[in-house]
């Protein structure tokens, strides 16, 4: 997996924990021990865990819920700072590349043809899903 896709989350660009991990080749279960860890030491010095990190769920392959979190470029940056080598180079330029590209095409909507009706709304939504997807 050379390629993460960001996506929108309550108007933020977030990653999947799962696909973070599945990059910098670590397990899942460790990537959240790590970002508990970073989230503890947040909280003990009074930042907002949830401008790296928030906490959310998904359904695996039995249908139980289990935990994972959505993380923001601050939590990538956090994330890349404690990976050296070829997996920390290839992480930084991935995720760097997947919030750029989120990026630049929300920027390239022109703003005349943002429409606040509910089909405008829902056409912007479609848009945004197909870049995700691609």
């Amino acid at each position: 997996m050379n390629s993460l896709h960001a996506k929108d989350y309550q108007g933020r660009k977030v990653i999947d924990s799962r696909d973070v991990a599945q990059m910098v080749g670590k397990s899942h279960k460790e990537l959240m021990r790590s970002i508990r860890t970073y989230m503890e030491y947040l909280r003990e010095s009074n930042f907002a865990q949830s401008d790296f990190f928030i906490p959310a769920s998904y359904n695996d392959s039995k249908g139980e819920s289990r935990p994972c979190y959505l993380i923001t470029k601050k939590g990538c940056d956090m994330i890349a700072n404690k990976l050296t080598g070829r997996k920390g180079v290839l992480f930084t330029a991935a995720y760097v590349t997947a919030f750029n590209d989120m990026r630049d095409y929300i920027e390239s909507i022109p703003t005349a043809s943002l429409n606040a009706s509910p089909g405008g709304v829902a056409s912007l939504i479609n848009a945004l899903r197909r870049v995700m997807r691609d």
